[in-house]
């Protein structure tokens, strides 16, 4: 698909605008039953596509369902997976509430570049430390990423950096549910430093 980019761009975009149809379609039969619809794009990745290929063939589809969602009354919480700080202020731009970040991203350096904007969610490792790790490391890098976010200006929510693997260990997951709890509201930066000795 990607060498459509260059040799038939029209075919990329007649692409997209039936996704877009699509997606539209989905998020509308999600807000009938009364829920509230998020958006996961994997191919919007700097990972995978160029921030100008996303300018061209990813931003203005995004946009469109971004704005279609809110006109609903709805908020927007959006995940690209992979590396996406060369698009953050692109994602900021399309009025998303939330902006769910990989593993591989920088929480920080997101915190502190489009914190005071949108909501930041993530980024425990989802396969080597929610899939293969224990739940001993699960509760260690839940408290790394809190102590990271926490005091993002929009908020920080405790969430795996993408989709879980189907054969997550419950008790990893029961383990992130425990250190949220374990740590937790309001947030006491001196009580993360203890958790973690």
């Amino acid at each position: 698909m990607s060498k459509l980019f260059f040799t038939n761009p029209d075919v990329v975009h007649r692409a997209c605008e039936v996704s877009l149809e699509t997606c539209i379609r989905y998020a509308q039969a999600i807000i009938d039953v009364g829920l509230t619809p998020t958006i996961s794009e994997p191919m919007s990745s700097c990972t995978v596509v160029s921030p100008k290929h996303f300018r061209e063939f990813g931003a203005p589809y995004l946009q469109k369902l971004v704005q279609y969602i809110t006109s609903k009354g709805k908020s927007v919480t959006m995940h690209i997976c992979g590396k996406t700080e060369k698009i953050w202020e692109d994602i900021v731009a399309m009025g998303v509430a939330g902006f769910s970040v990989d593993n591989v991203v920088n929480l920080q350096k997101c915190k502190e570049q489009i914190g005071d904007r949108v909501k930041i969610l993530g980024h425990v490792d989802p396969s080597a430390v929610m899939y293969a790790g224990t739940p001993a490391d699960v509760r260690e890098a839940v408290i790394k990423c809190v102590q990271q976010a926490w005091d993002s200006p929009k908020g920080y929510v405790i969430m795996s950096g993408c989709s879980l693997p189907v054969e997550t260990p419950l008790r990893n997951i029961e383990a992130m549910m425990d250190a949220a709890r374990e740590i937790g509201y309001p947030i006491e930066p001196e009580k993360l430093d203890k958790m973690l000795r």
